[in-house]
């Protein structure tokens, strides 16, 4: 461990904006140990609010991979409690960082995002409706697999007809569809990719 690091989190532990600060350089750093120290500390603030703009933000850099990897690892770490933020950033964001956002909430895996995940299967963008499908997968309520279910049809390419599949195949190994009608499926049949 890297004694700077640890007293640098040491003394702005009870300060969130200070605490990424100190910790922003680590995060983007190749020190893989010293980031997840870094992405640990960070993960424990107890009003991540106060910082969403800023791990916002690093989601939003695309030329610095490692700092927004770890962005998205907090966001994961901080779970249910930003959910309705996500939700909302998900909605006003650029496409890439849309992405990254259904991503994770697909990872924590709350079923308040539902519904937004559910609309963005008709999303303009062919790489938010993939994510989105594979998030409501991963989240696996009866409302989200009633969503995948009614998608199924509508779903533009194979492509996205299989990731609509496989994900209702999550929903279905879990409990969450049951008694739905084979008529849906029937005509992907003929699909050499889905067979």
């Amino acid at each position: 461990m890297n004694d700077n690091l640890t007293d640098r989190i040491r003394a702005a532990q009870n300060d969130p904006v200070r605490l990424w600060t100190a910790c922003q350089e680590t995060l983007e750093s190749d020190d893989w140990q010293d980031r997840k120290q870094a992405i640990a500390a960070i993960s424990r603030v107890s009003q991540p609010r106060i910082i969403l703009p800023k791990i916002l933000d690093a989601i939003e850099d695309q030329e610095n991979a490692s700092l927004r990897n770890a962005a998205l690892e907090i966001l994961e770490n901080f779970g249910p409690r930003v959910v309705p933020d996500l939700v909302q950033q998900a909605e006003q964001s650029d496409p890439e960082t849309r992405k990254f956002l259904v991503d994770v909430l697909g990872l924590i895996g709350s079923p308040i995002a539902v519904p937004r995940l559910a609309a963005m299967l008709n999303d303009f963008d062919a790489n938010i409706r993939f994510a989105a499908a594979e998030a409501l997968g991963r989240i696996s309520t009866p409302i989200a697999a009633e969503a995948l279910f009614q998608h199924l049809p509508a779903a533009r390419e194979s492509t996205e007809q299989f990731v609509t599949l496989q994900s209702l195949s999550l929903c279905i190994r879990k409990g969450s569809l049951k008694g739905f009608d084979l008529t849906v499926i029937r005509p992907l049949k003929s699909d050499p990719l889905l067979t």
